[in-house]
């Protein structure tokens, strides 16, 4: 027996599986693969030397890394290696990458660089030290009601800079896609993921 957590429901699950196998979440009936495995401290993909594993995504896993020719932490993600073979979600991850390099605003996390190495997809980002404001919001409940406006207001001008720049909508408005810098936390200081 191995424990899923599914990427759809968020419930955790026990089920019999190998690595070829896919199993249904017993709660909302979706596919869930197995997890991949993940990147070794050390390994270098494309000059980003990996560091640890920060989080899982719907698409890929992202990892604190370090951009080696410049001496700068990076938030890099990886696409799975089981969407690897689907066109579709390599052209949505590529298309994400390309989208987040157009936009240059300060609360919007800035792409740096993206490519392919050896049939891995990654997308390299400025690294946020802190956490999304759904990690805050499970440790605090609640945010006082002047920061959560300052909060709120600089997403506003992120969002609005995408769509009257580029014409681009933000379809996953959620708090665990607005990062907050440790330093800042208290003085609204949050920025967008693309």
């Amino acid at each position: 027996m191995r424990s899923f957590d599914c990427p759809h429901c968020h419930k955790v699950f026990n089920s019999r599986a190998d690595e070829a196998d896919v199993v249904l979440c017993p709660h909302c009936n979706s596919t869930v693969s197995l997890p991949e495995k993940d990147l070794l401290p050390g390994t270098v993909i494309e000059g980003f030397k990996i560091i640890r594993l920060l989080g899982r995504g719907g698409m890929g896993n992202v990892y604190l890394a370090e951009q080696i020719s410049m001496e700068r932490l990076v938030a890099l993600k990886i696409l799975l290696k089981s969407l690897t073979e689907d066109k579709e979600s390599v052209g949505q991850f590529l298309n994400e990458a390309r989208v987040s390099g157009q936009l240059n605003h300060a609360n919007i996390i800035a792409a740096i660089d993206a490519g392919e190495f050896n049939d891995t997809y990654y997308l390299a980002t400025s690294f946020v030290d802190g956490e999304d404001l759904e990690q805050r919001l499970e440790k605090e409940y609640c945010i006082p009601e002047k920061e959560a406006l300052e909060i709120v207001l600089k997403i506003a001008h992120a969002l609005n800079y995408a769509w009257e720049t580029y014409g681009l909508l933000h379809k996953d408005i959620k708090p665990g896609n607005i990062m907050c810098d440790k330093t800042e936390i208290g003085r609204a200081s949050c920025r967008e993921r693309v």
